[in-house]
């Protein structure tokens, strides 16, 4: 307990000088004390385990800190979502299988005729707010997460509140993607 007071600087257990650099070096200077201080070896041993982390740290490249990006070089946006025909799986396991895509007008007059379309890309927040572009399309669509009791592979989903016309727009996440239809 002594060497957590220690590492705090309370009690009054070091004088001003010694506070001053605890302050500054608070893992180093603490194992100067530890032999009048804590008779405990496993305390003992994390104490010199974390000084020679610190240590590691401080003579690092960069001190330690992680590389920043170069400004030059941002990256690249990353692809615009694409369109596709969609359909649950004739399985149980709640996947959806994709089909060849389709434009943004053709996956609204799919919506409206009751049949699913799927959104695919790498970016997830792109992806649902396409799903739900196309579904608001149609009327008023609510999202939905993907439903346990579809399956494994359900994926997220916007819908009409009305559940009228039937049919879903699913978008891909990190997670969740789509099948190649057979």
């Amino acid at each position: 307990m002594r060497g957590r007071a220690l590492l705090r600087g309370g009690g009054g257990m070091v004088d001003p000088g010694q506070q001053e650099l605890l302050d500054k070096r608070p893992f180093v200077l603490l194992l100067a004390f530890l032999p009048t201080q804590c008779n405990n070896p496993h305390q003992i041993n994390r104490l010199r385990r974390r000084s020679s982390m610190a240590k590691k740290k401080r003579t690092s490249k960069n001190g330690g800190a992680k590389p920043s990006p170069s400004p030059a070089e941002p990256a690249p946006p990353p692809p615009p979502p694409s369109i596709h025909e969609g359909e649950l799986s004739s399985e149980l396991s709640g996947a959806v299988d994709y089909g060849p895509e389709i434009s943004e007008a053709q996956a609204v007059t799919r919506r409206q005729a009751g049949l699913d379309i799927v959104v695919r890309g790498t970016d997830r927040a792109a992806n649902r707010r396409l799903a739900g572009k196309i579904e608001s399309a149609v009327g008023d669509a609510i999202p939905h997460f993907p439903h346990r009791a579809a399956g494994a592979y359900a994926l997220p989903h916007w819908q009409q509140k009305s559940r009228s016309p039937a049919g879903h727009s699913f978008y891909e996440t990190d997670n969740f993607k789509a099948r190649k239809k057979p």
